[in-house]
């Protein structure tokens, strides 16, 4: 992975403590760091929207409060140009298409396999 080409934060939505905590293994297994936020309101509070310094959104579509295709509406009509990276247990395909209507670079229903999940991380965060 290039330095130059490489954001090498993320931030993780997602209200399921154990999957966050693997997902951040899963990003610092190839040299990212993550944060991780309990909920899209939790997440808006702390940064105020303003998502910079981040090069990556891991975000859950079932969230307490604000959902994530709320979150990926907001982000994206606000000028956000970061990749967006669903991960949901939601399986209806009209879930799927509304995430990427959206804005969102993928959509990878859980339970997903690690290797699937670290390598899309890392397409994206190089592209």
């Amino acid at each position: 992975m290039s330095a130059t080409n490489l954001l090498t934060h993320v931030c993780i939505i997602d209200d399921e403590v154990a999957l966050s905590d693997l997902l951040r293994v899963v990003c610092e297994s190839i040299g990212l760091t993550a944060r991780i936020f309990n909920s899209a309101d939790a997440y808006l509070a702390t940064t105020g929207g303003d998502c910079s310094g981040c090069g990556l959104l891991l975000v859950d579509v079932d969230l307490p409060g604000t959902s994530g295709l709320e979150l990926i509406a907001r982000l994206k009509s606000e000028g956000f140009q970061r990749p967006i990276l669903v991960i949901s247990g939601e399986t209806e395909e009209s879930v799927a298409a509304q995430a990427r209507e959206l804005g969102a670079a993928d959509f990878i229903e859980k339970p997903f396999q690690v290797a699937t999940v670290r390598a899309r991380i890392r397409e994206l965060v190089e592209s």
